[in-house]
């Protein structure tokens, strides 16, 4: 885990890191060489864990050094404009985008790190996190195409503040009557 709270995708035995297909450099922009999905599994499965083994020693004993640090950067690491997890390259089709998964996981996680916060009494984590994943929640429609009744599989925002959808959907939404 990077210092910062984030998975690194690929990293040497001395950390460093590793060989990668992820640009440093996108646009005009410096990226981070992740996927930050990788880092929200952690802190869902170490919740997931906690539910199905009642292990608190255990999951409390990484609170400090790994749900904390890693559910504060994904409540910091988000787009300015649409408060959702930023553009990032996507292993599978090679792609750049804000997508339906990350943030669906990063909304998770979120969630899961604010109960563990709760249990573990940290209240001022618990309130950051779960405000953060309710932005997210309130700001993930964006995904949603209504014309065709589909989840757009993600998109790009571009220089000028739009936003490039990928129209491979991913599933069709159903909405209640």
């Amino acid at each position: 885990m990077n210092p910062d709270g984030y998975m690194m995708h690929k990293y040497q035995p001395d950390k460093a890191i590793g060989s990668t297909w992820h640009p440093l450099v996108h646009g005009k922009r410096s990226e981070l060489a992740i996927q930050e999905d990788e880092t929200a599994i952690i802190v869902y499965l170490l919740a997931e864990f906690y539910e199905e083994t009642e292990d608190k020693e255990f999951v409390q004993n990484l609170y400090e050094t790994m749900i904390q640090p890693m559910a504060n950067f994904m409540s910091d690491f988000r787009d300015d404009t649409t408060k959702l997890p930023p553009c990032q390259l996507r292993s599978v089709g090679g792609k750049f985008l804000t997508n339906t998964y990350t943030t669906a996981l990063v909304h998770r996680a979120l969630s899961t790190a604010a109960d563990l916060a709760e249990l573990f009494e940290y209240p001022d984590d618990a309130d950051k996190w779960r405000t953060v994943a309710t932005d997210i929640a309130e700001n993930c429609q964006v995904f949603i195409d209504p014309t065709r009744g589909f989840c757009e599989k993600g998109y790009l925002l571009d220089d000028n503040g739009e936003l490039q959808f990928d129209n491979t959907s991913m599933f069709q939404v159903h909405t209640a009557v």
